[in-house]
């Protein structure tokens, strides 16, 4: 899928996408990257809220994870199981994410999984920058349950 089709499904699949102003800016099949607006994710203090943060970092792993499955002809619903973030700054201007896939062999065990038992999981880091300063660091865990035909 192009970087404008992911950006469609999200605001389809997930309007809160939408509503934060998200939009997927590169898909290539092992890193994503979203945007979207200051004004639209500000909290009180002027800068980015923390919420915002972690849904832009969710949404990128989120659709990086799907696209993947998709670029492998394994169509899967994908959800988040578990995540951990750590705010490490805060964030002053409009909100970039970018998840990219783990070390080949877990992203070869996660494929094994999901051909043959019709699930995988995978650990997908995200960060969100400034600048070169990291903000936020986030780890999630996806799940991938291979869709019936």
């Amino acid at each position: 899928m192009t970087a404008a089709e992911l950006t469609t499904l999200l605001h389809q699949e997930i309007p809160l996408s939408q509503a934060l102003g998200l939009a997927v800016e590169m898909a290539e099949p092992n890193r994503l990257r979203v945007s979207g607006p200051f004004d639209a994710n500000r909290n009180l203090h002027g800068t980015v809220f923390a919420g915002s943060i972690y849904c832009f970092a969710t949404l990128a792993g989120w659709s990086l994870v799907h696209d993947y499955c998709r670029r492998q002809q394994l169509p899967a619903s994908v959800v988040l199981r578990h995540a951990d973030i750590r705010y490490l700054r805060p964030l002053t201007g409009a909100p970039v994410a970018e998840a990219w896939l783990p070390e080949p062999e877990d992203v070869e065990q996660f494929l094994h999984s999901l051909r043959s038992k019709g699930r995988g999981r995978l650990l997908v880091p995200a960060e969100l920058k400034e600048g070169e300063q990291v903000a936020a660091k986030f780890l999630g865990e996806y799940v991938a349950v291979r869709a019936e035909h």
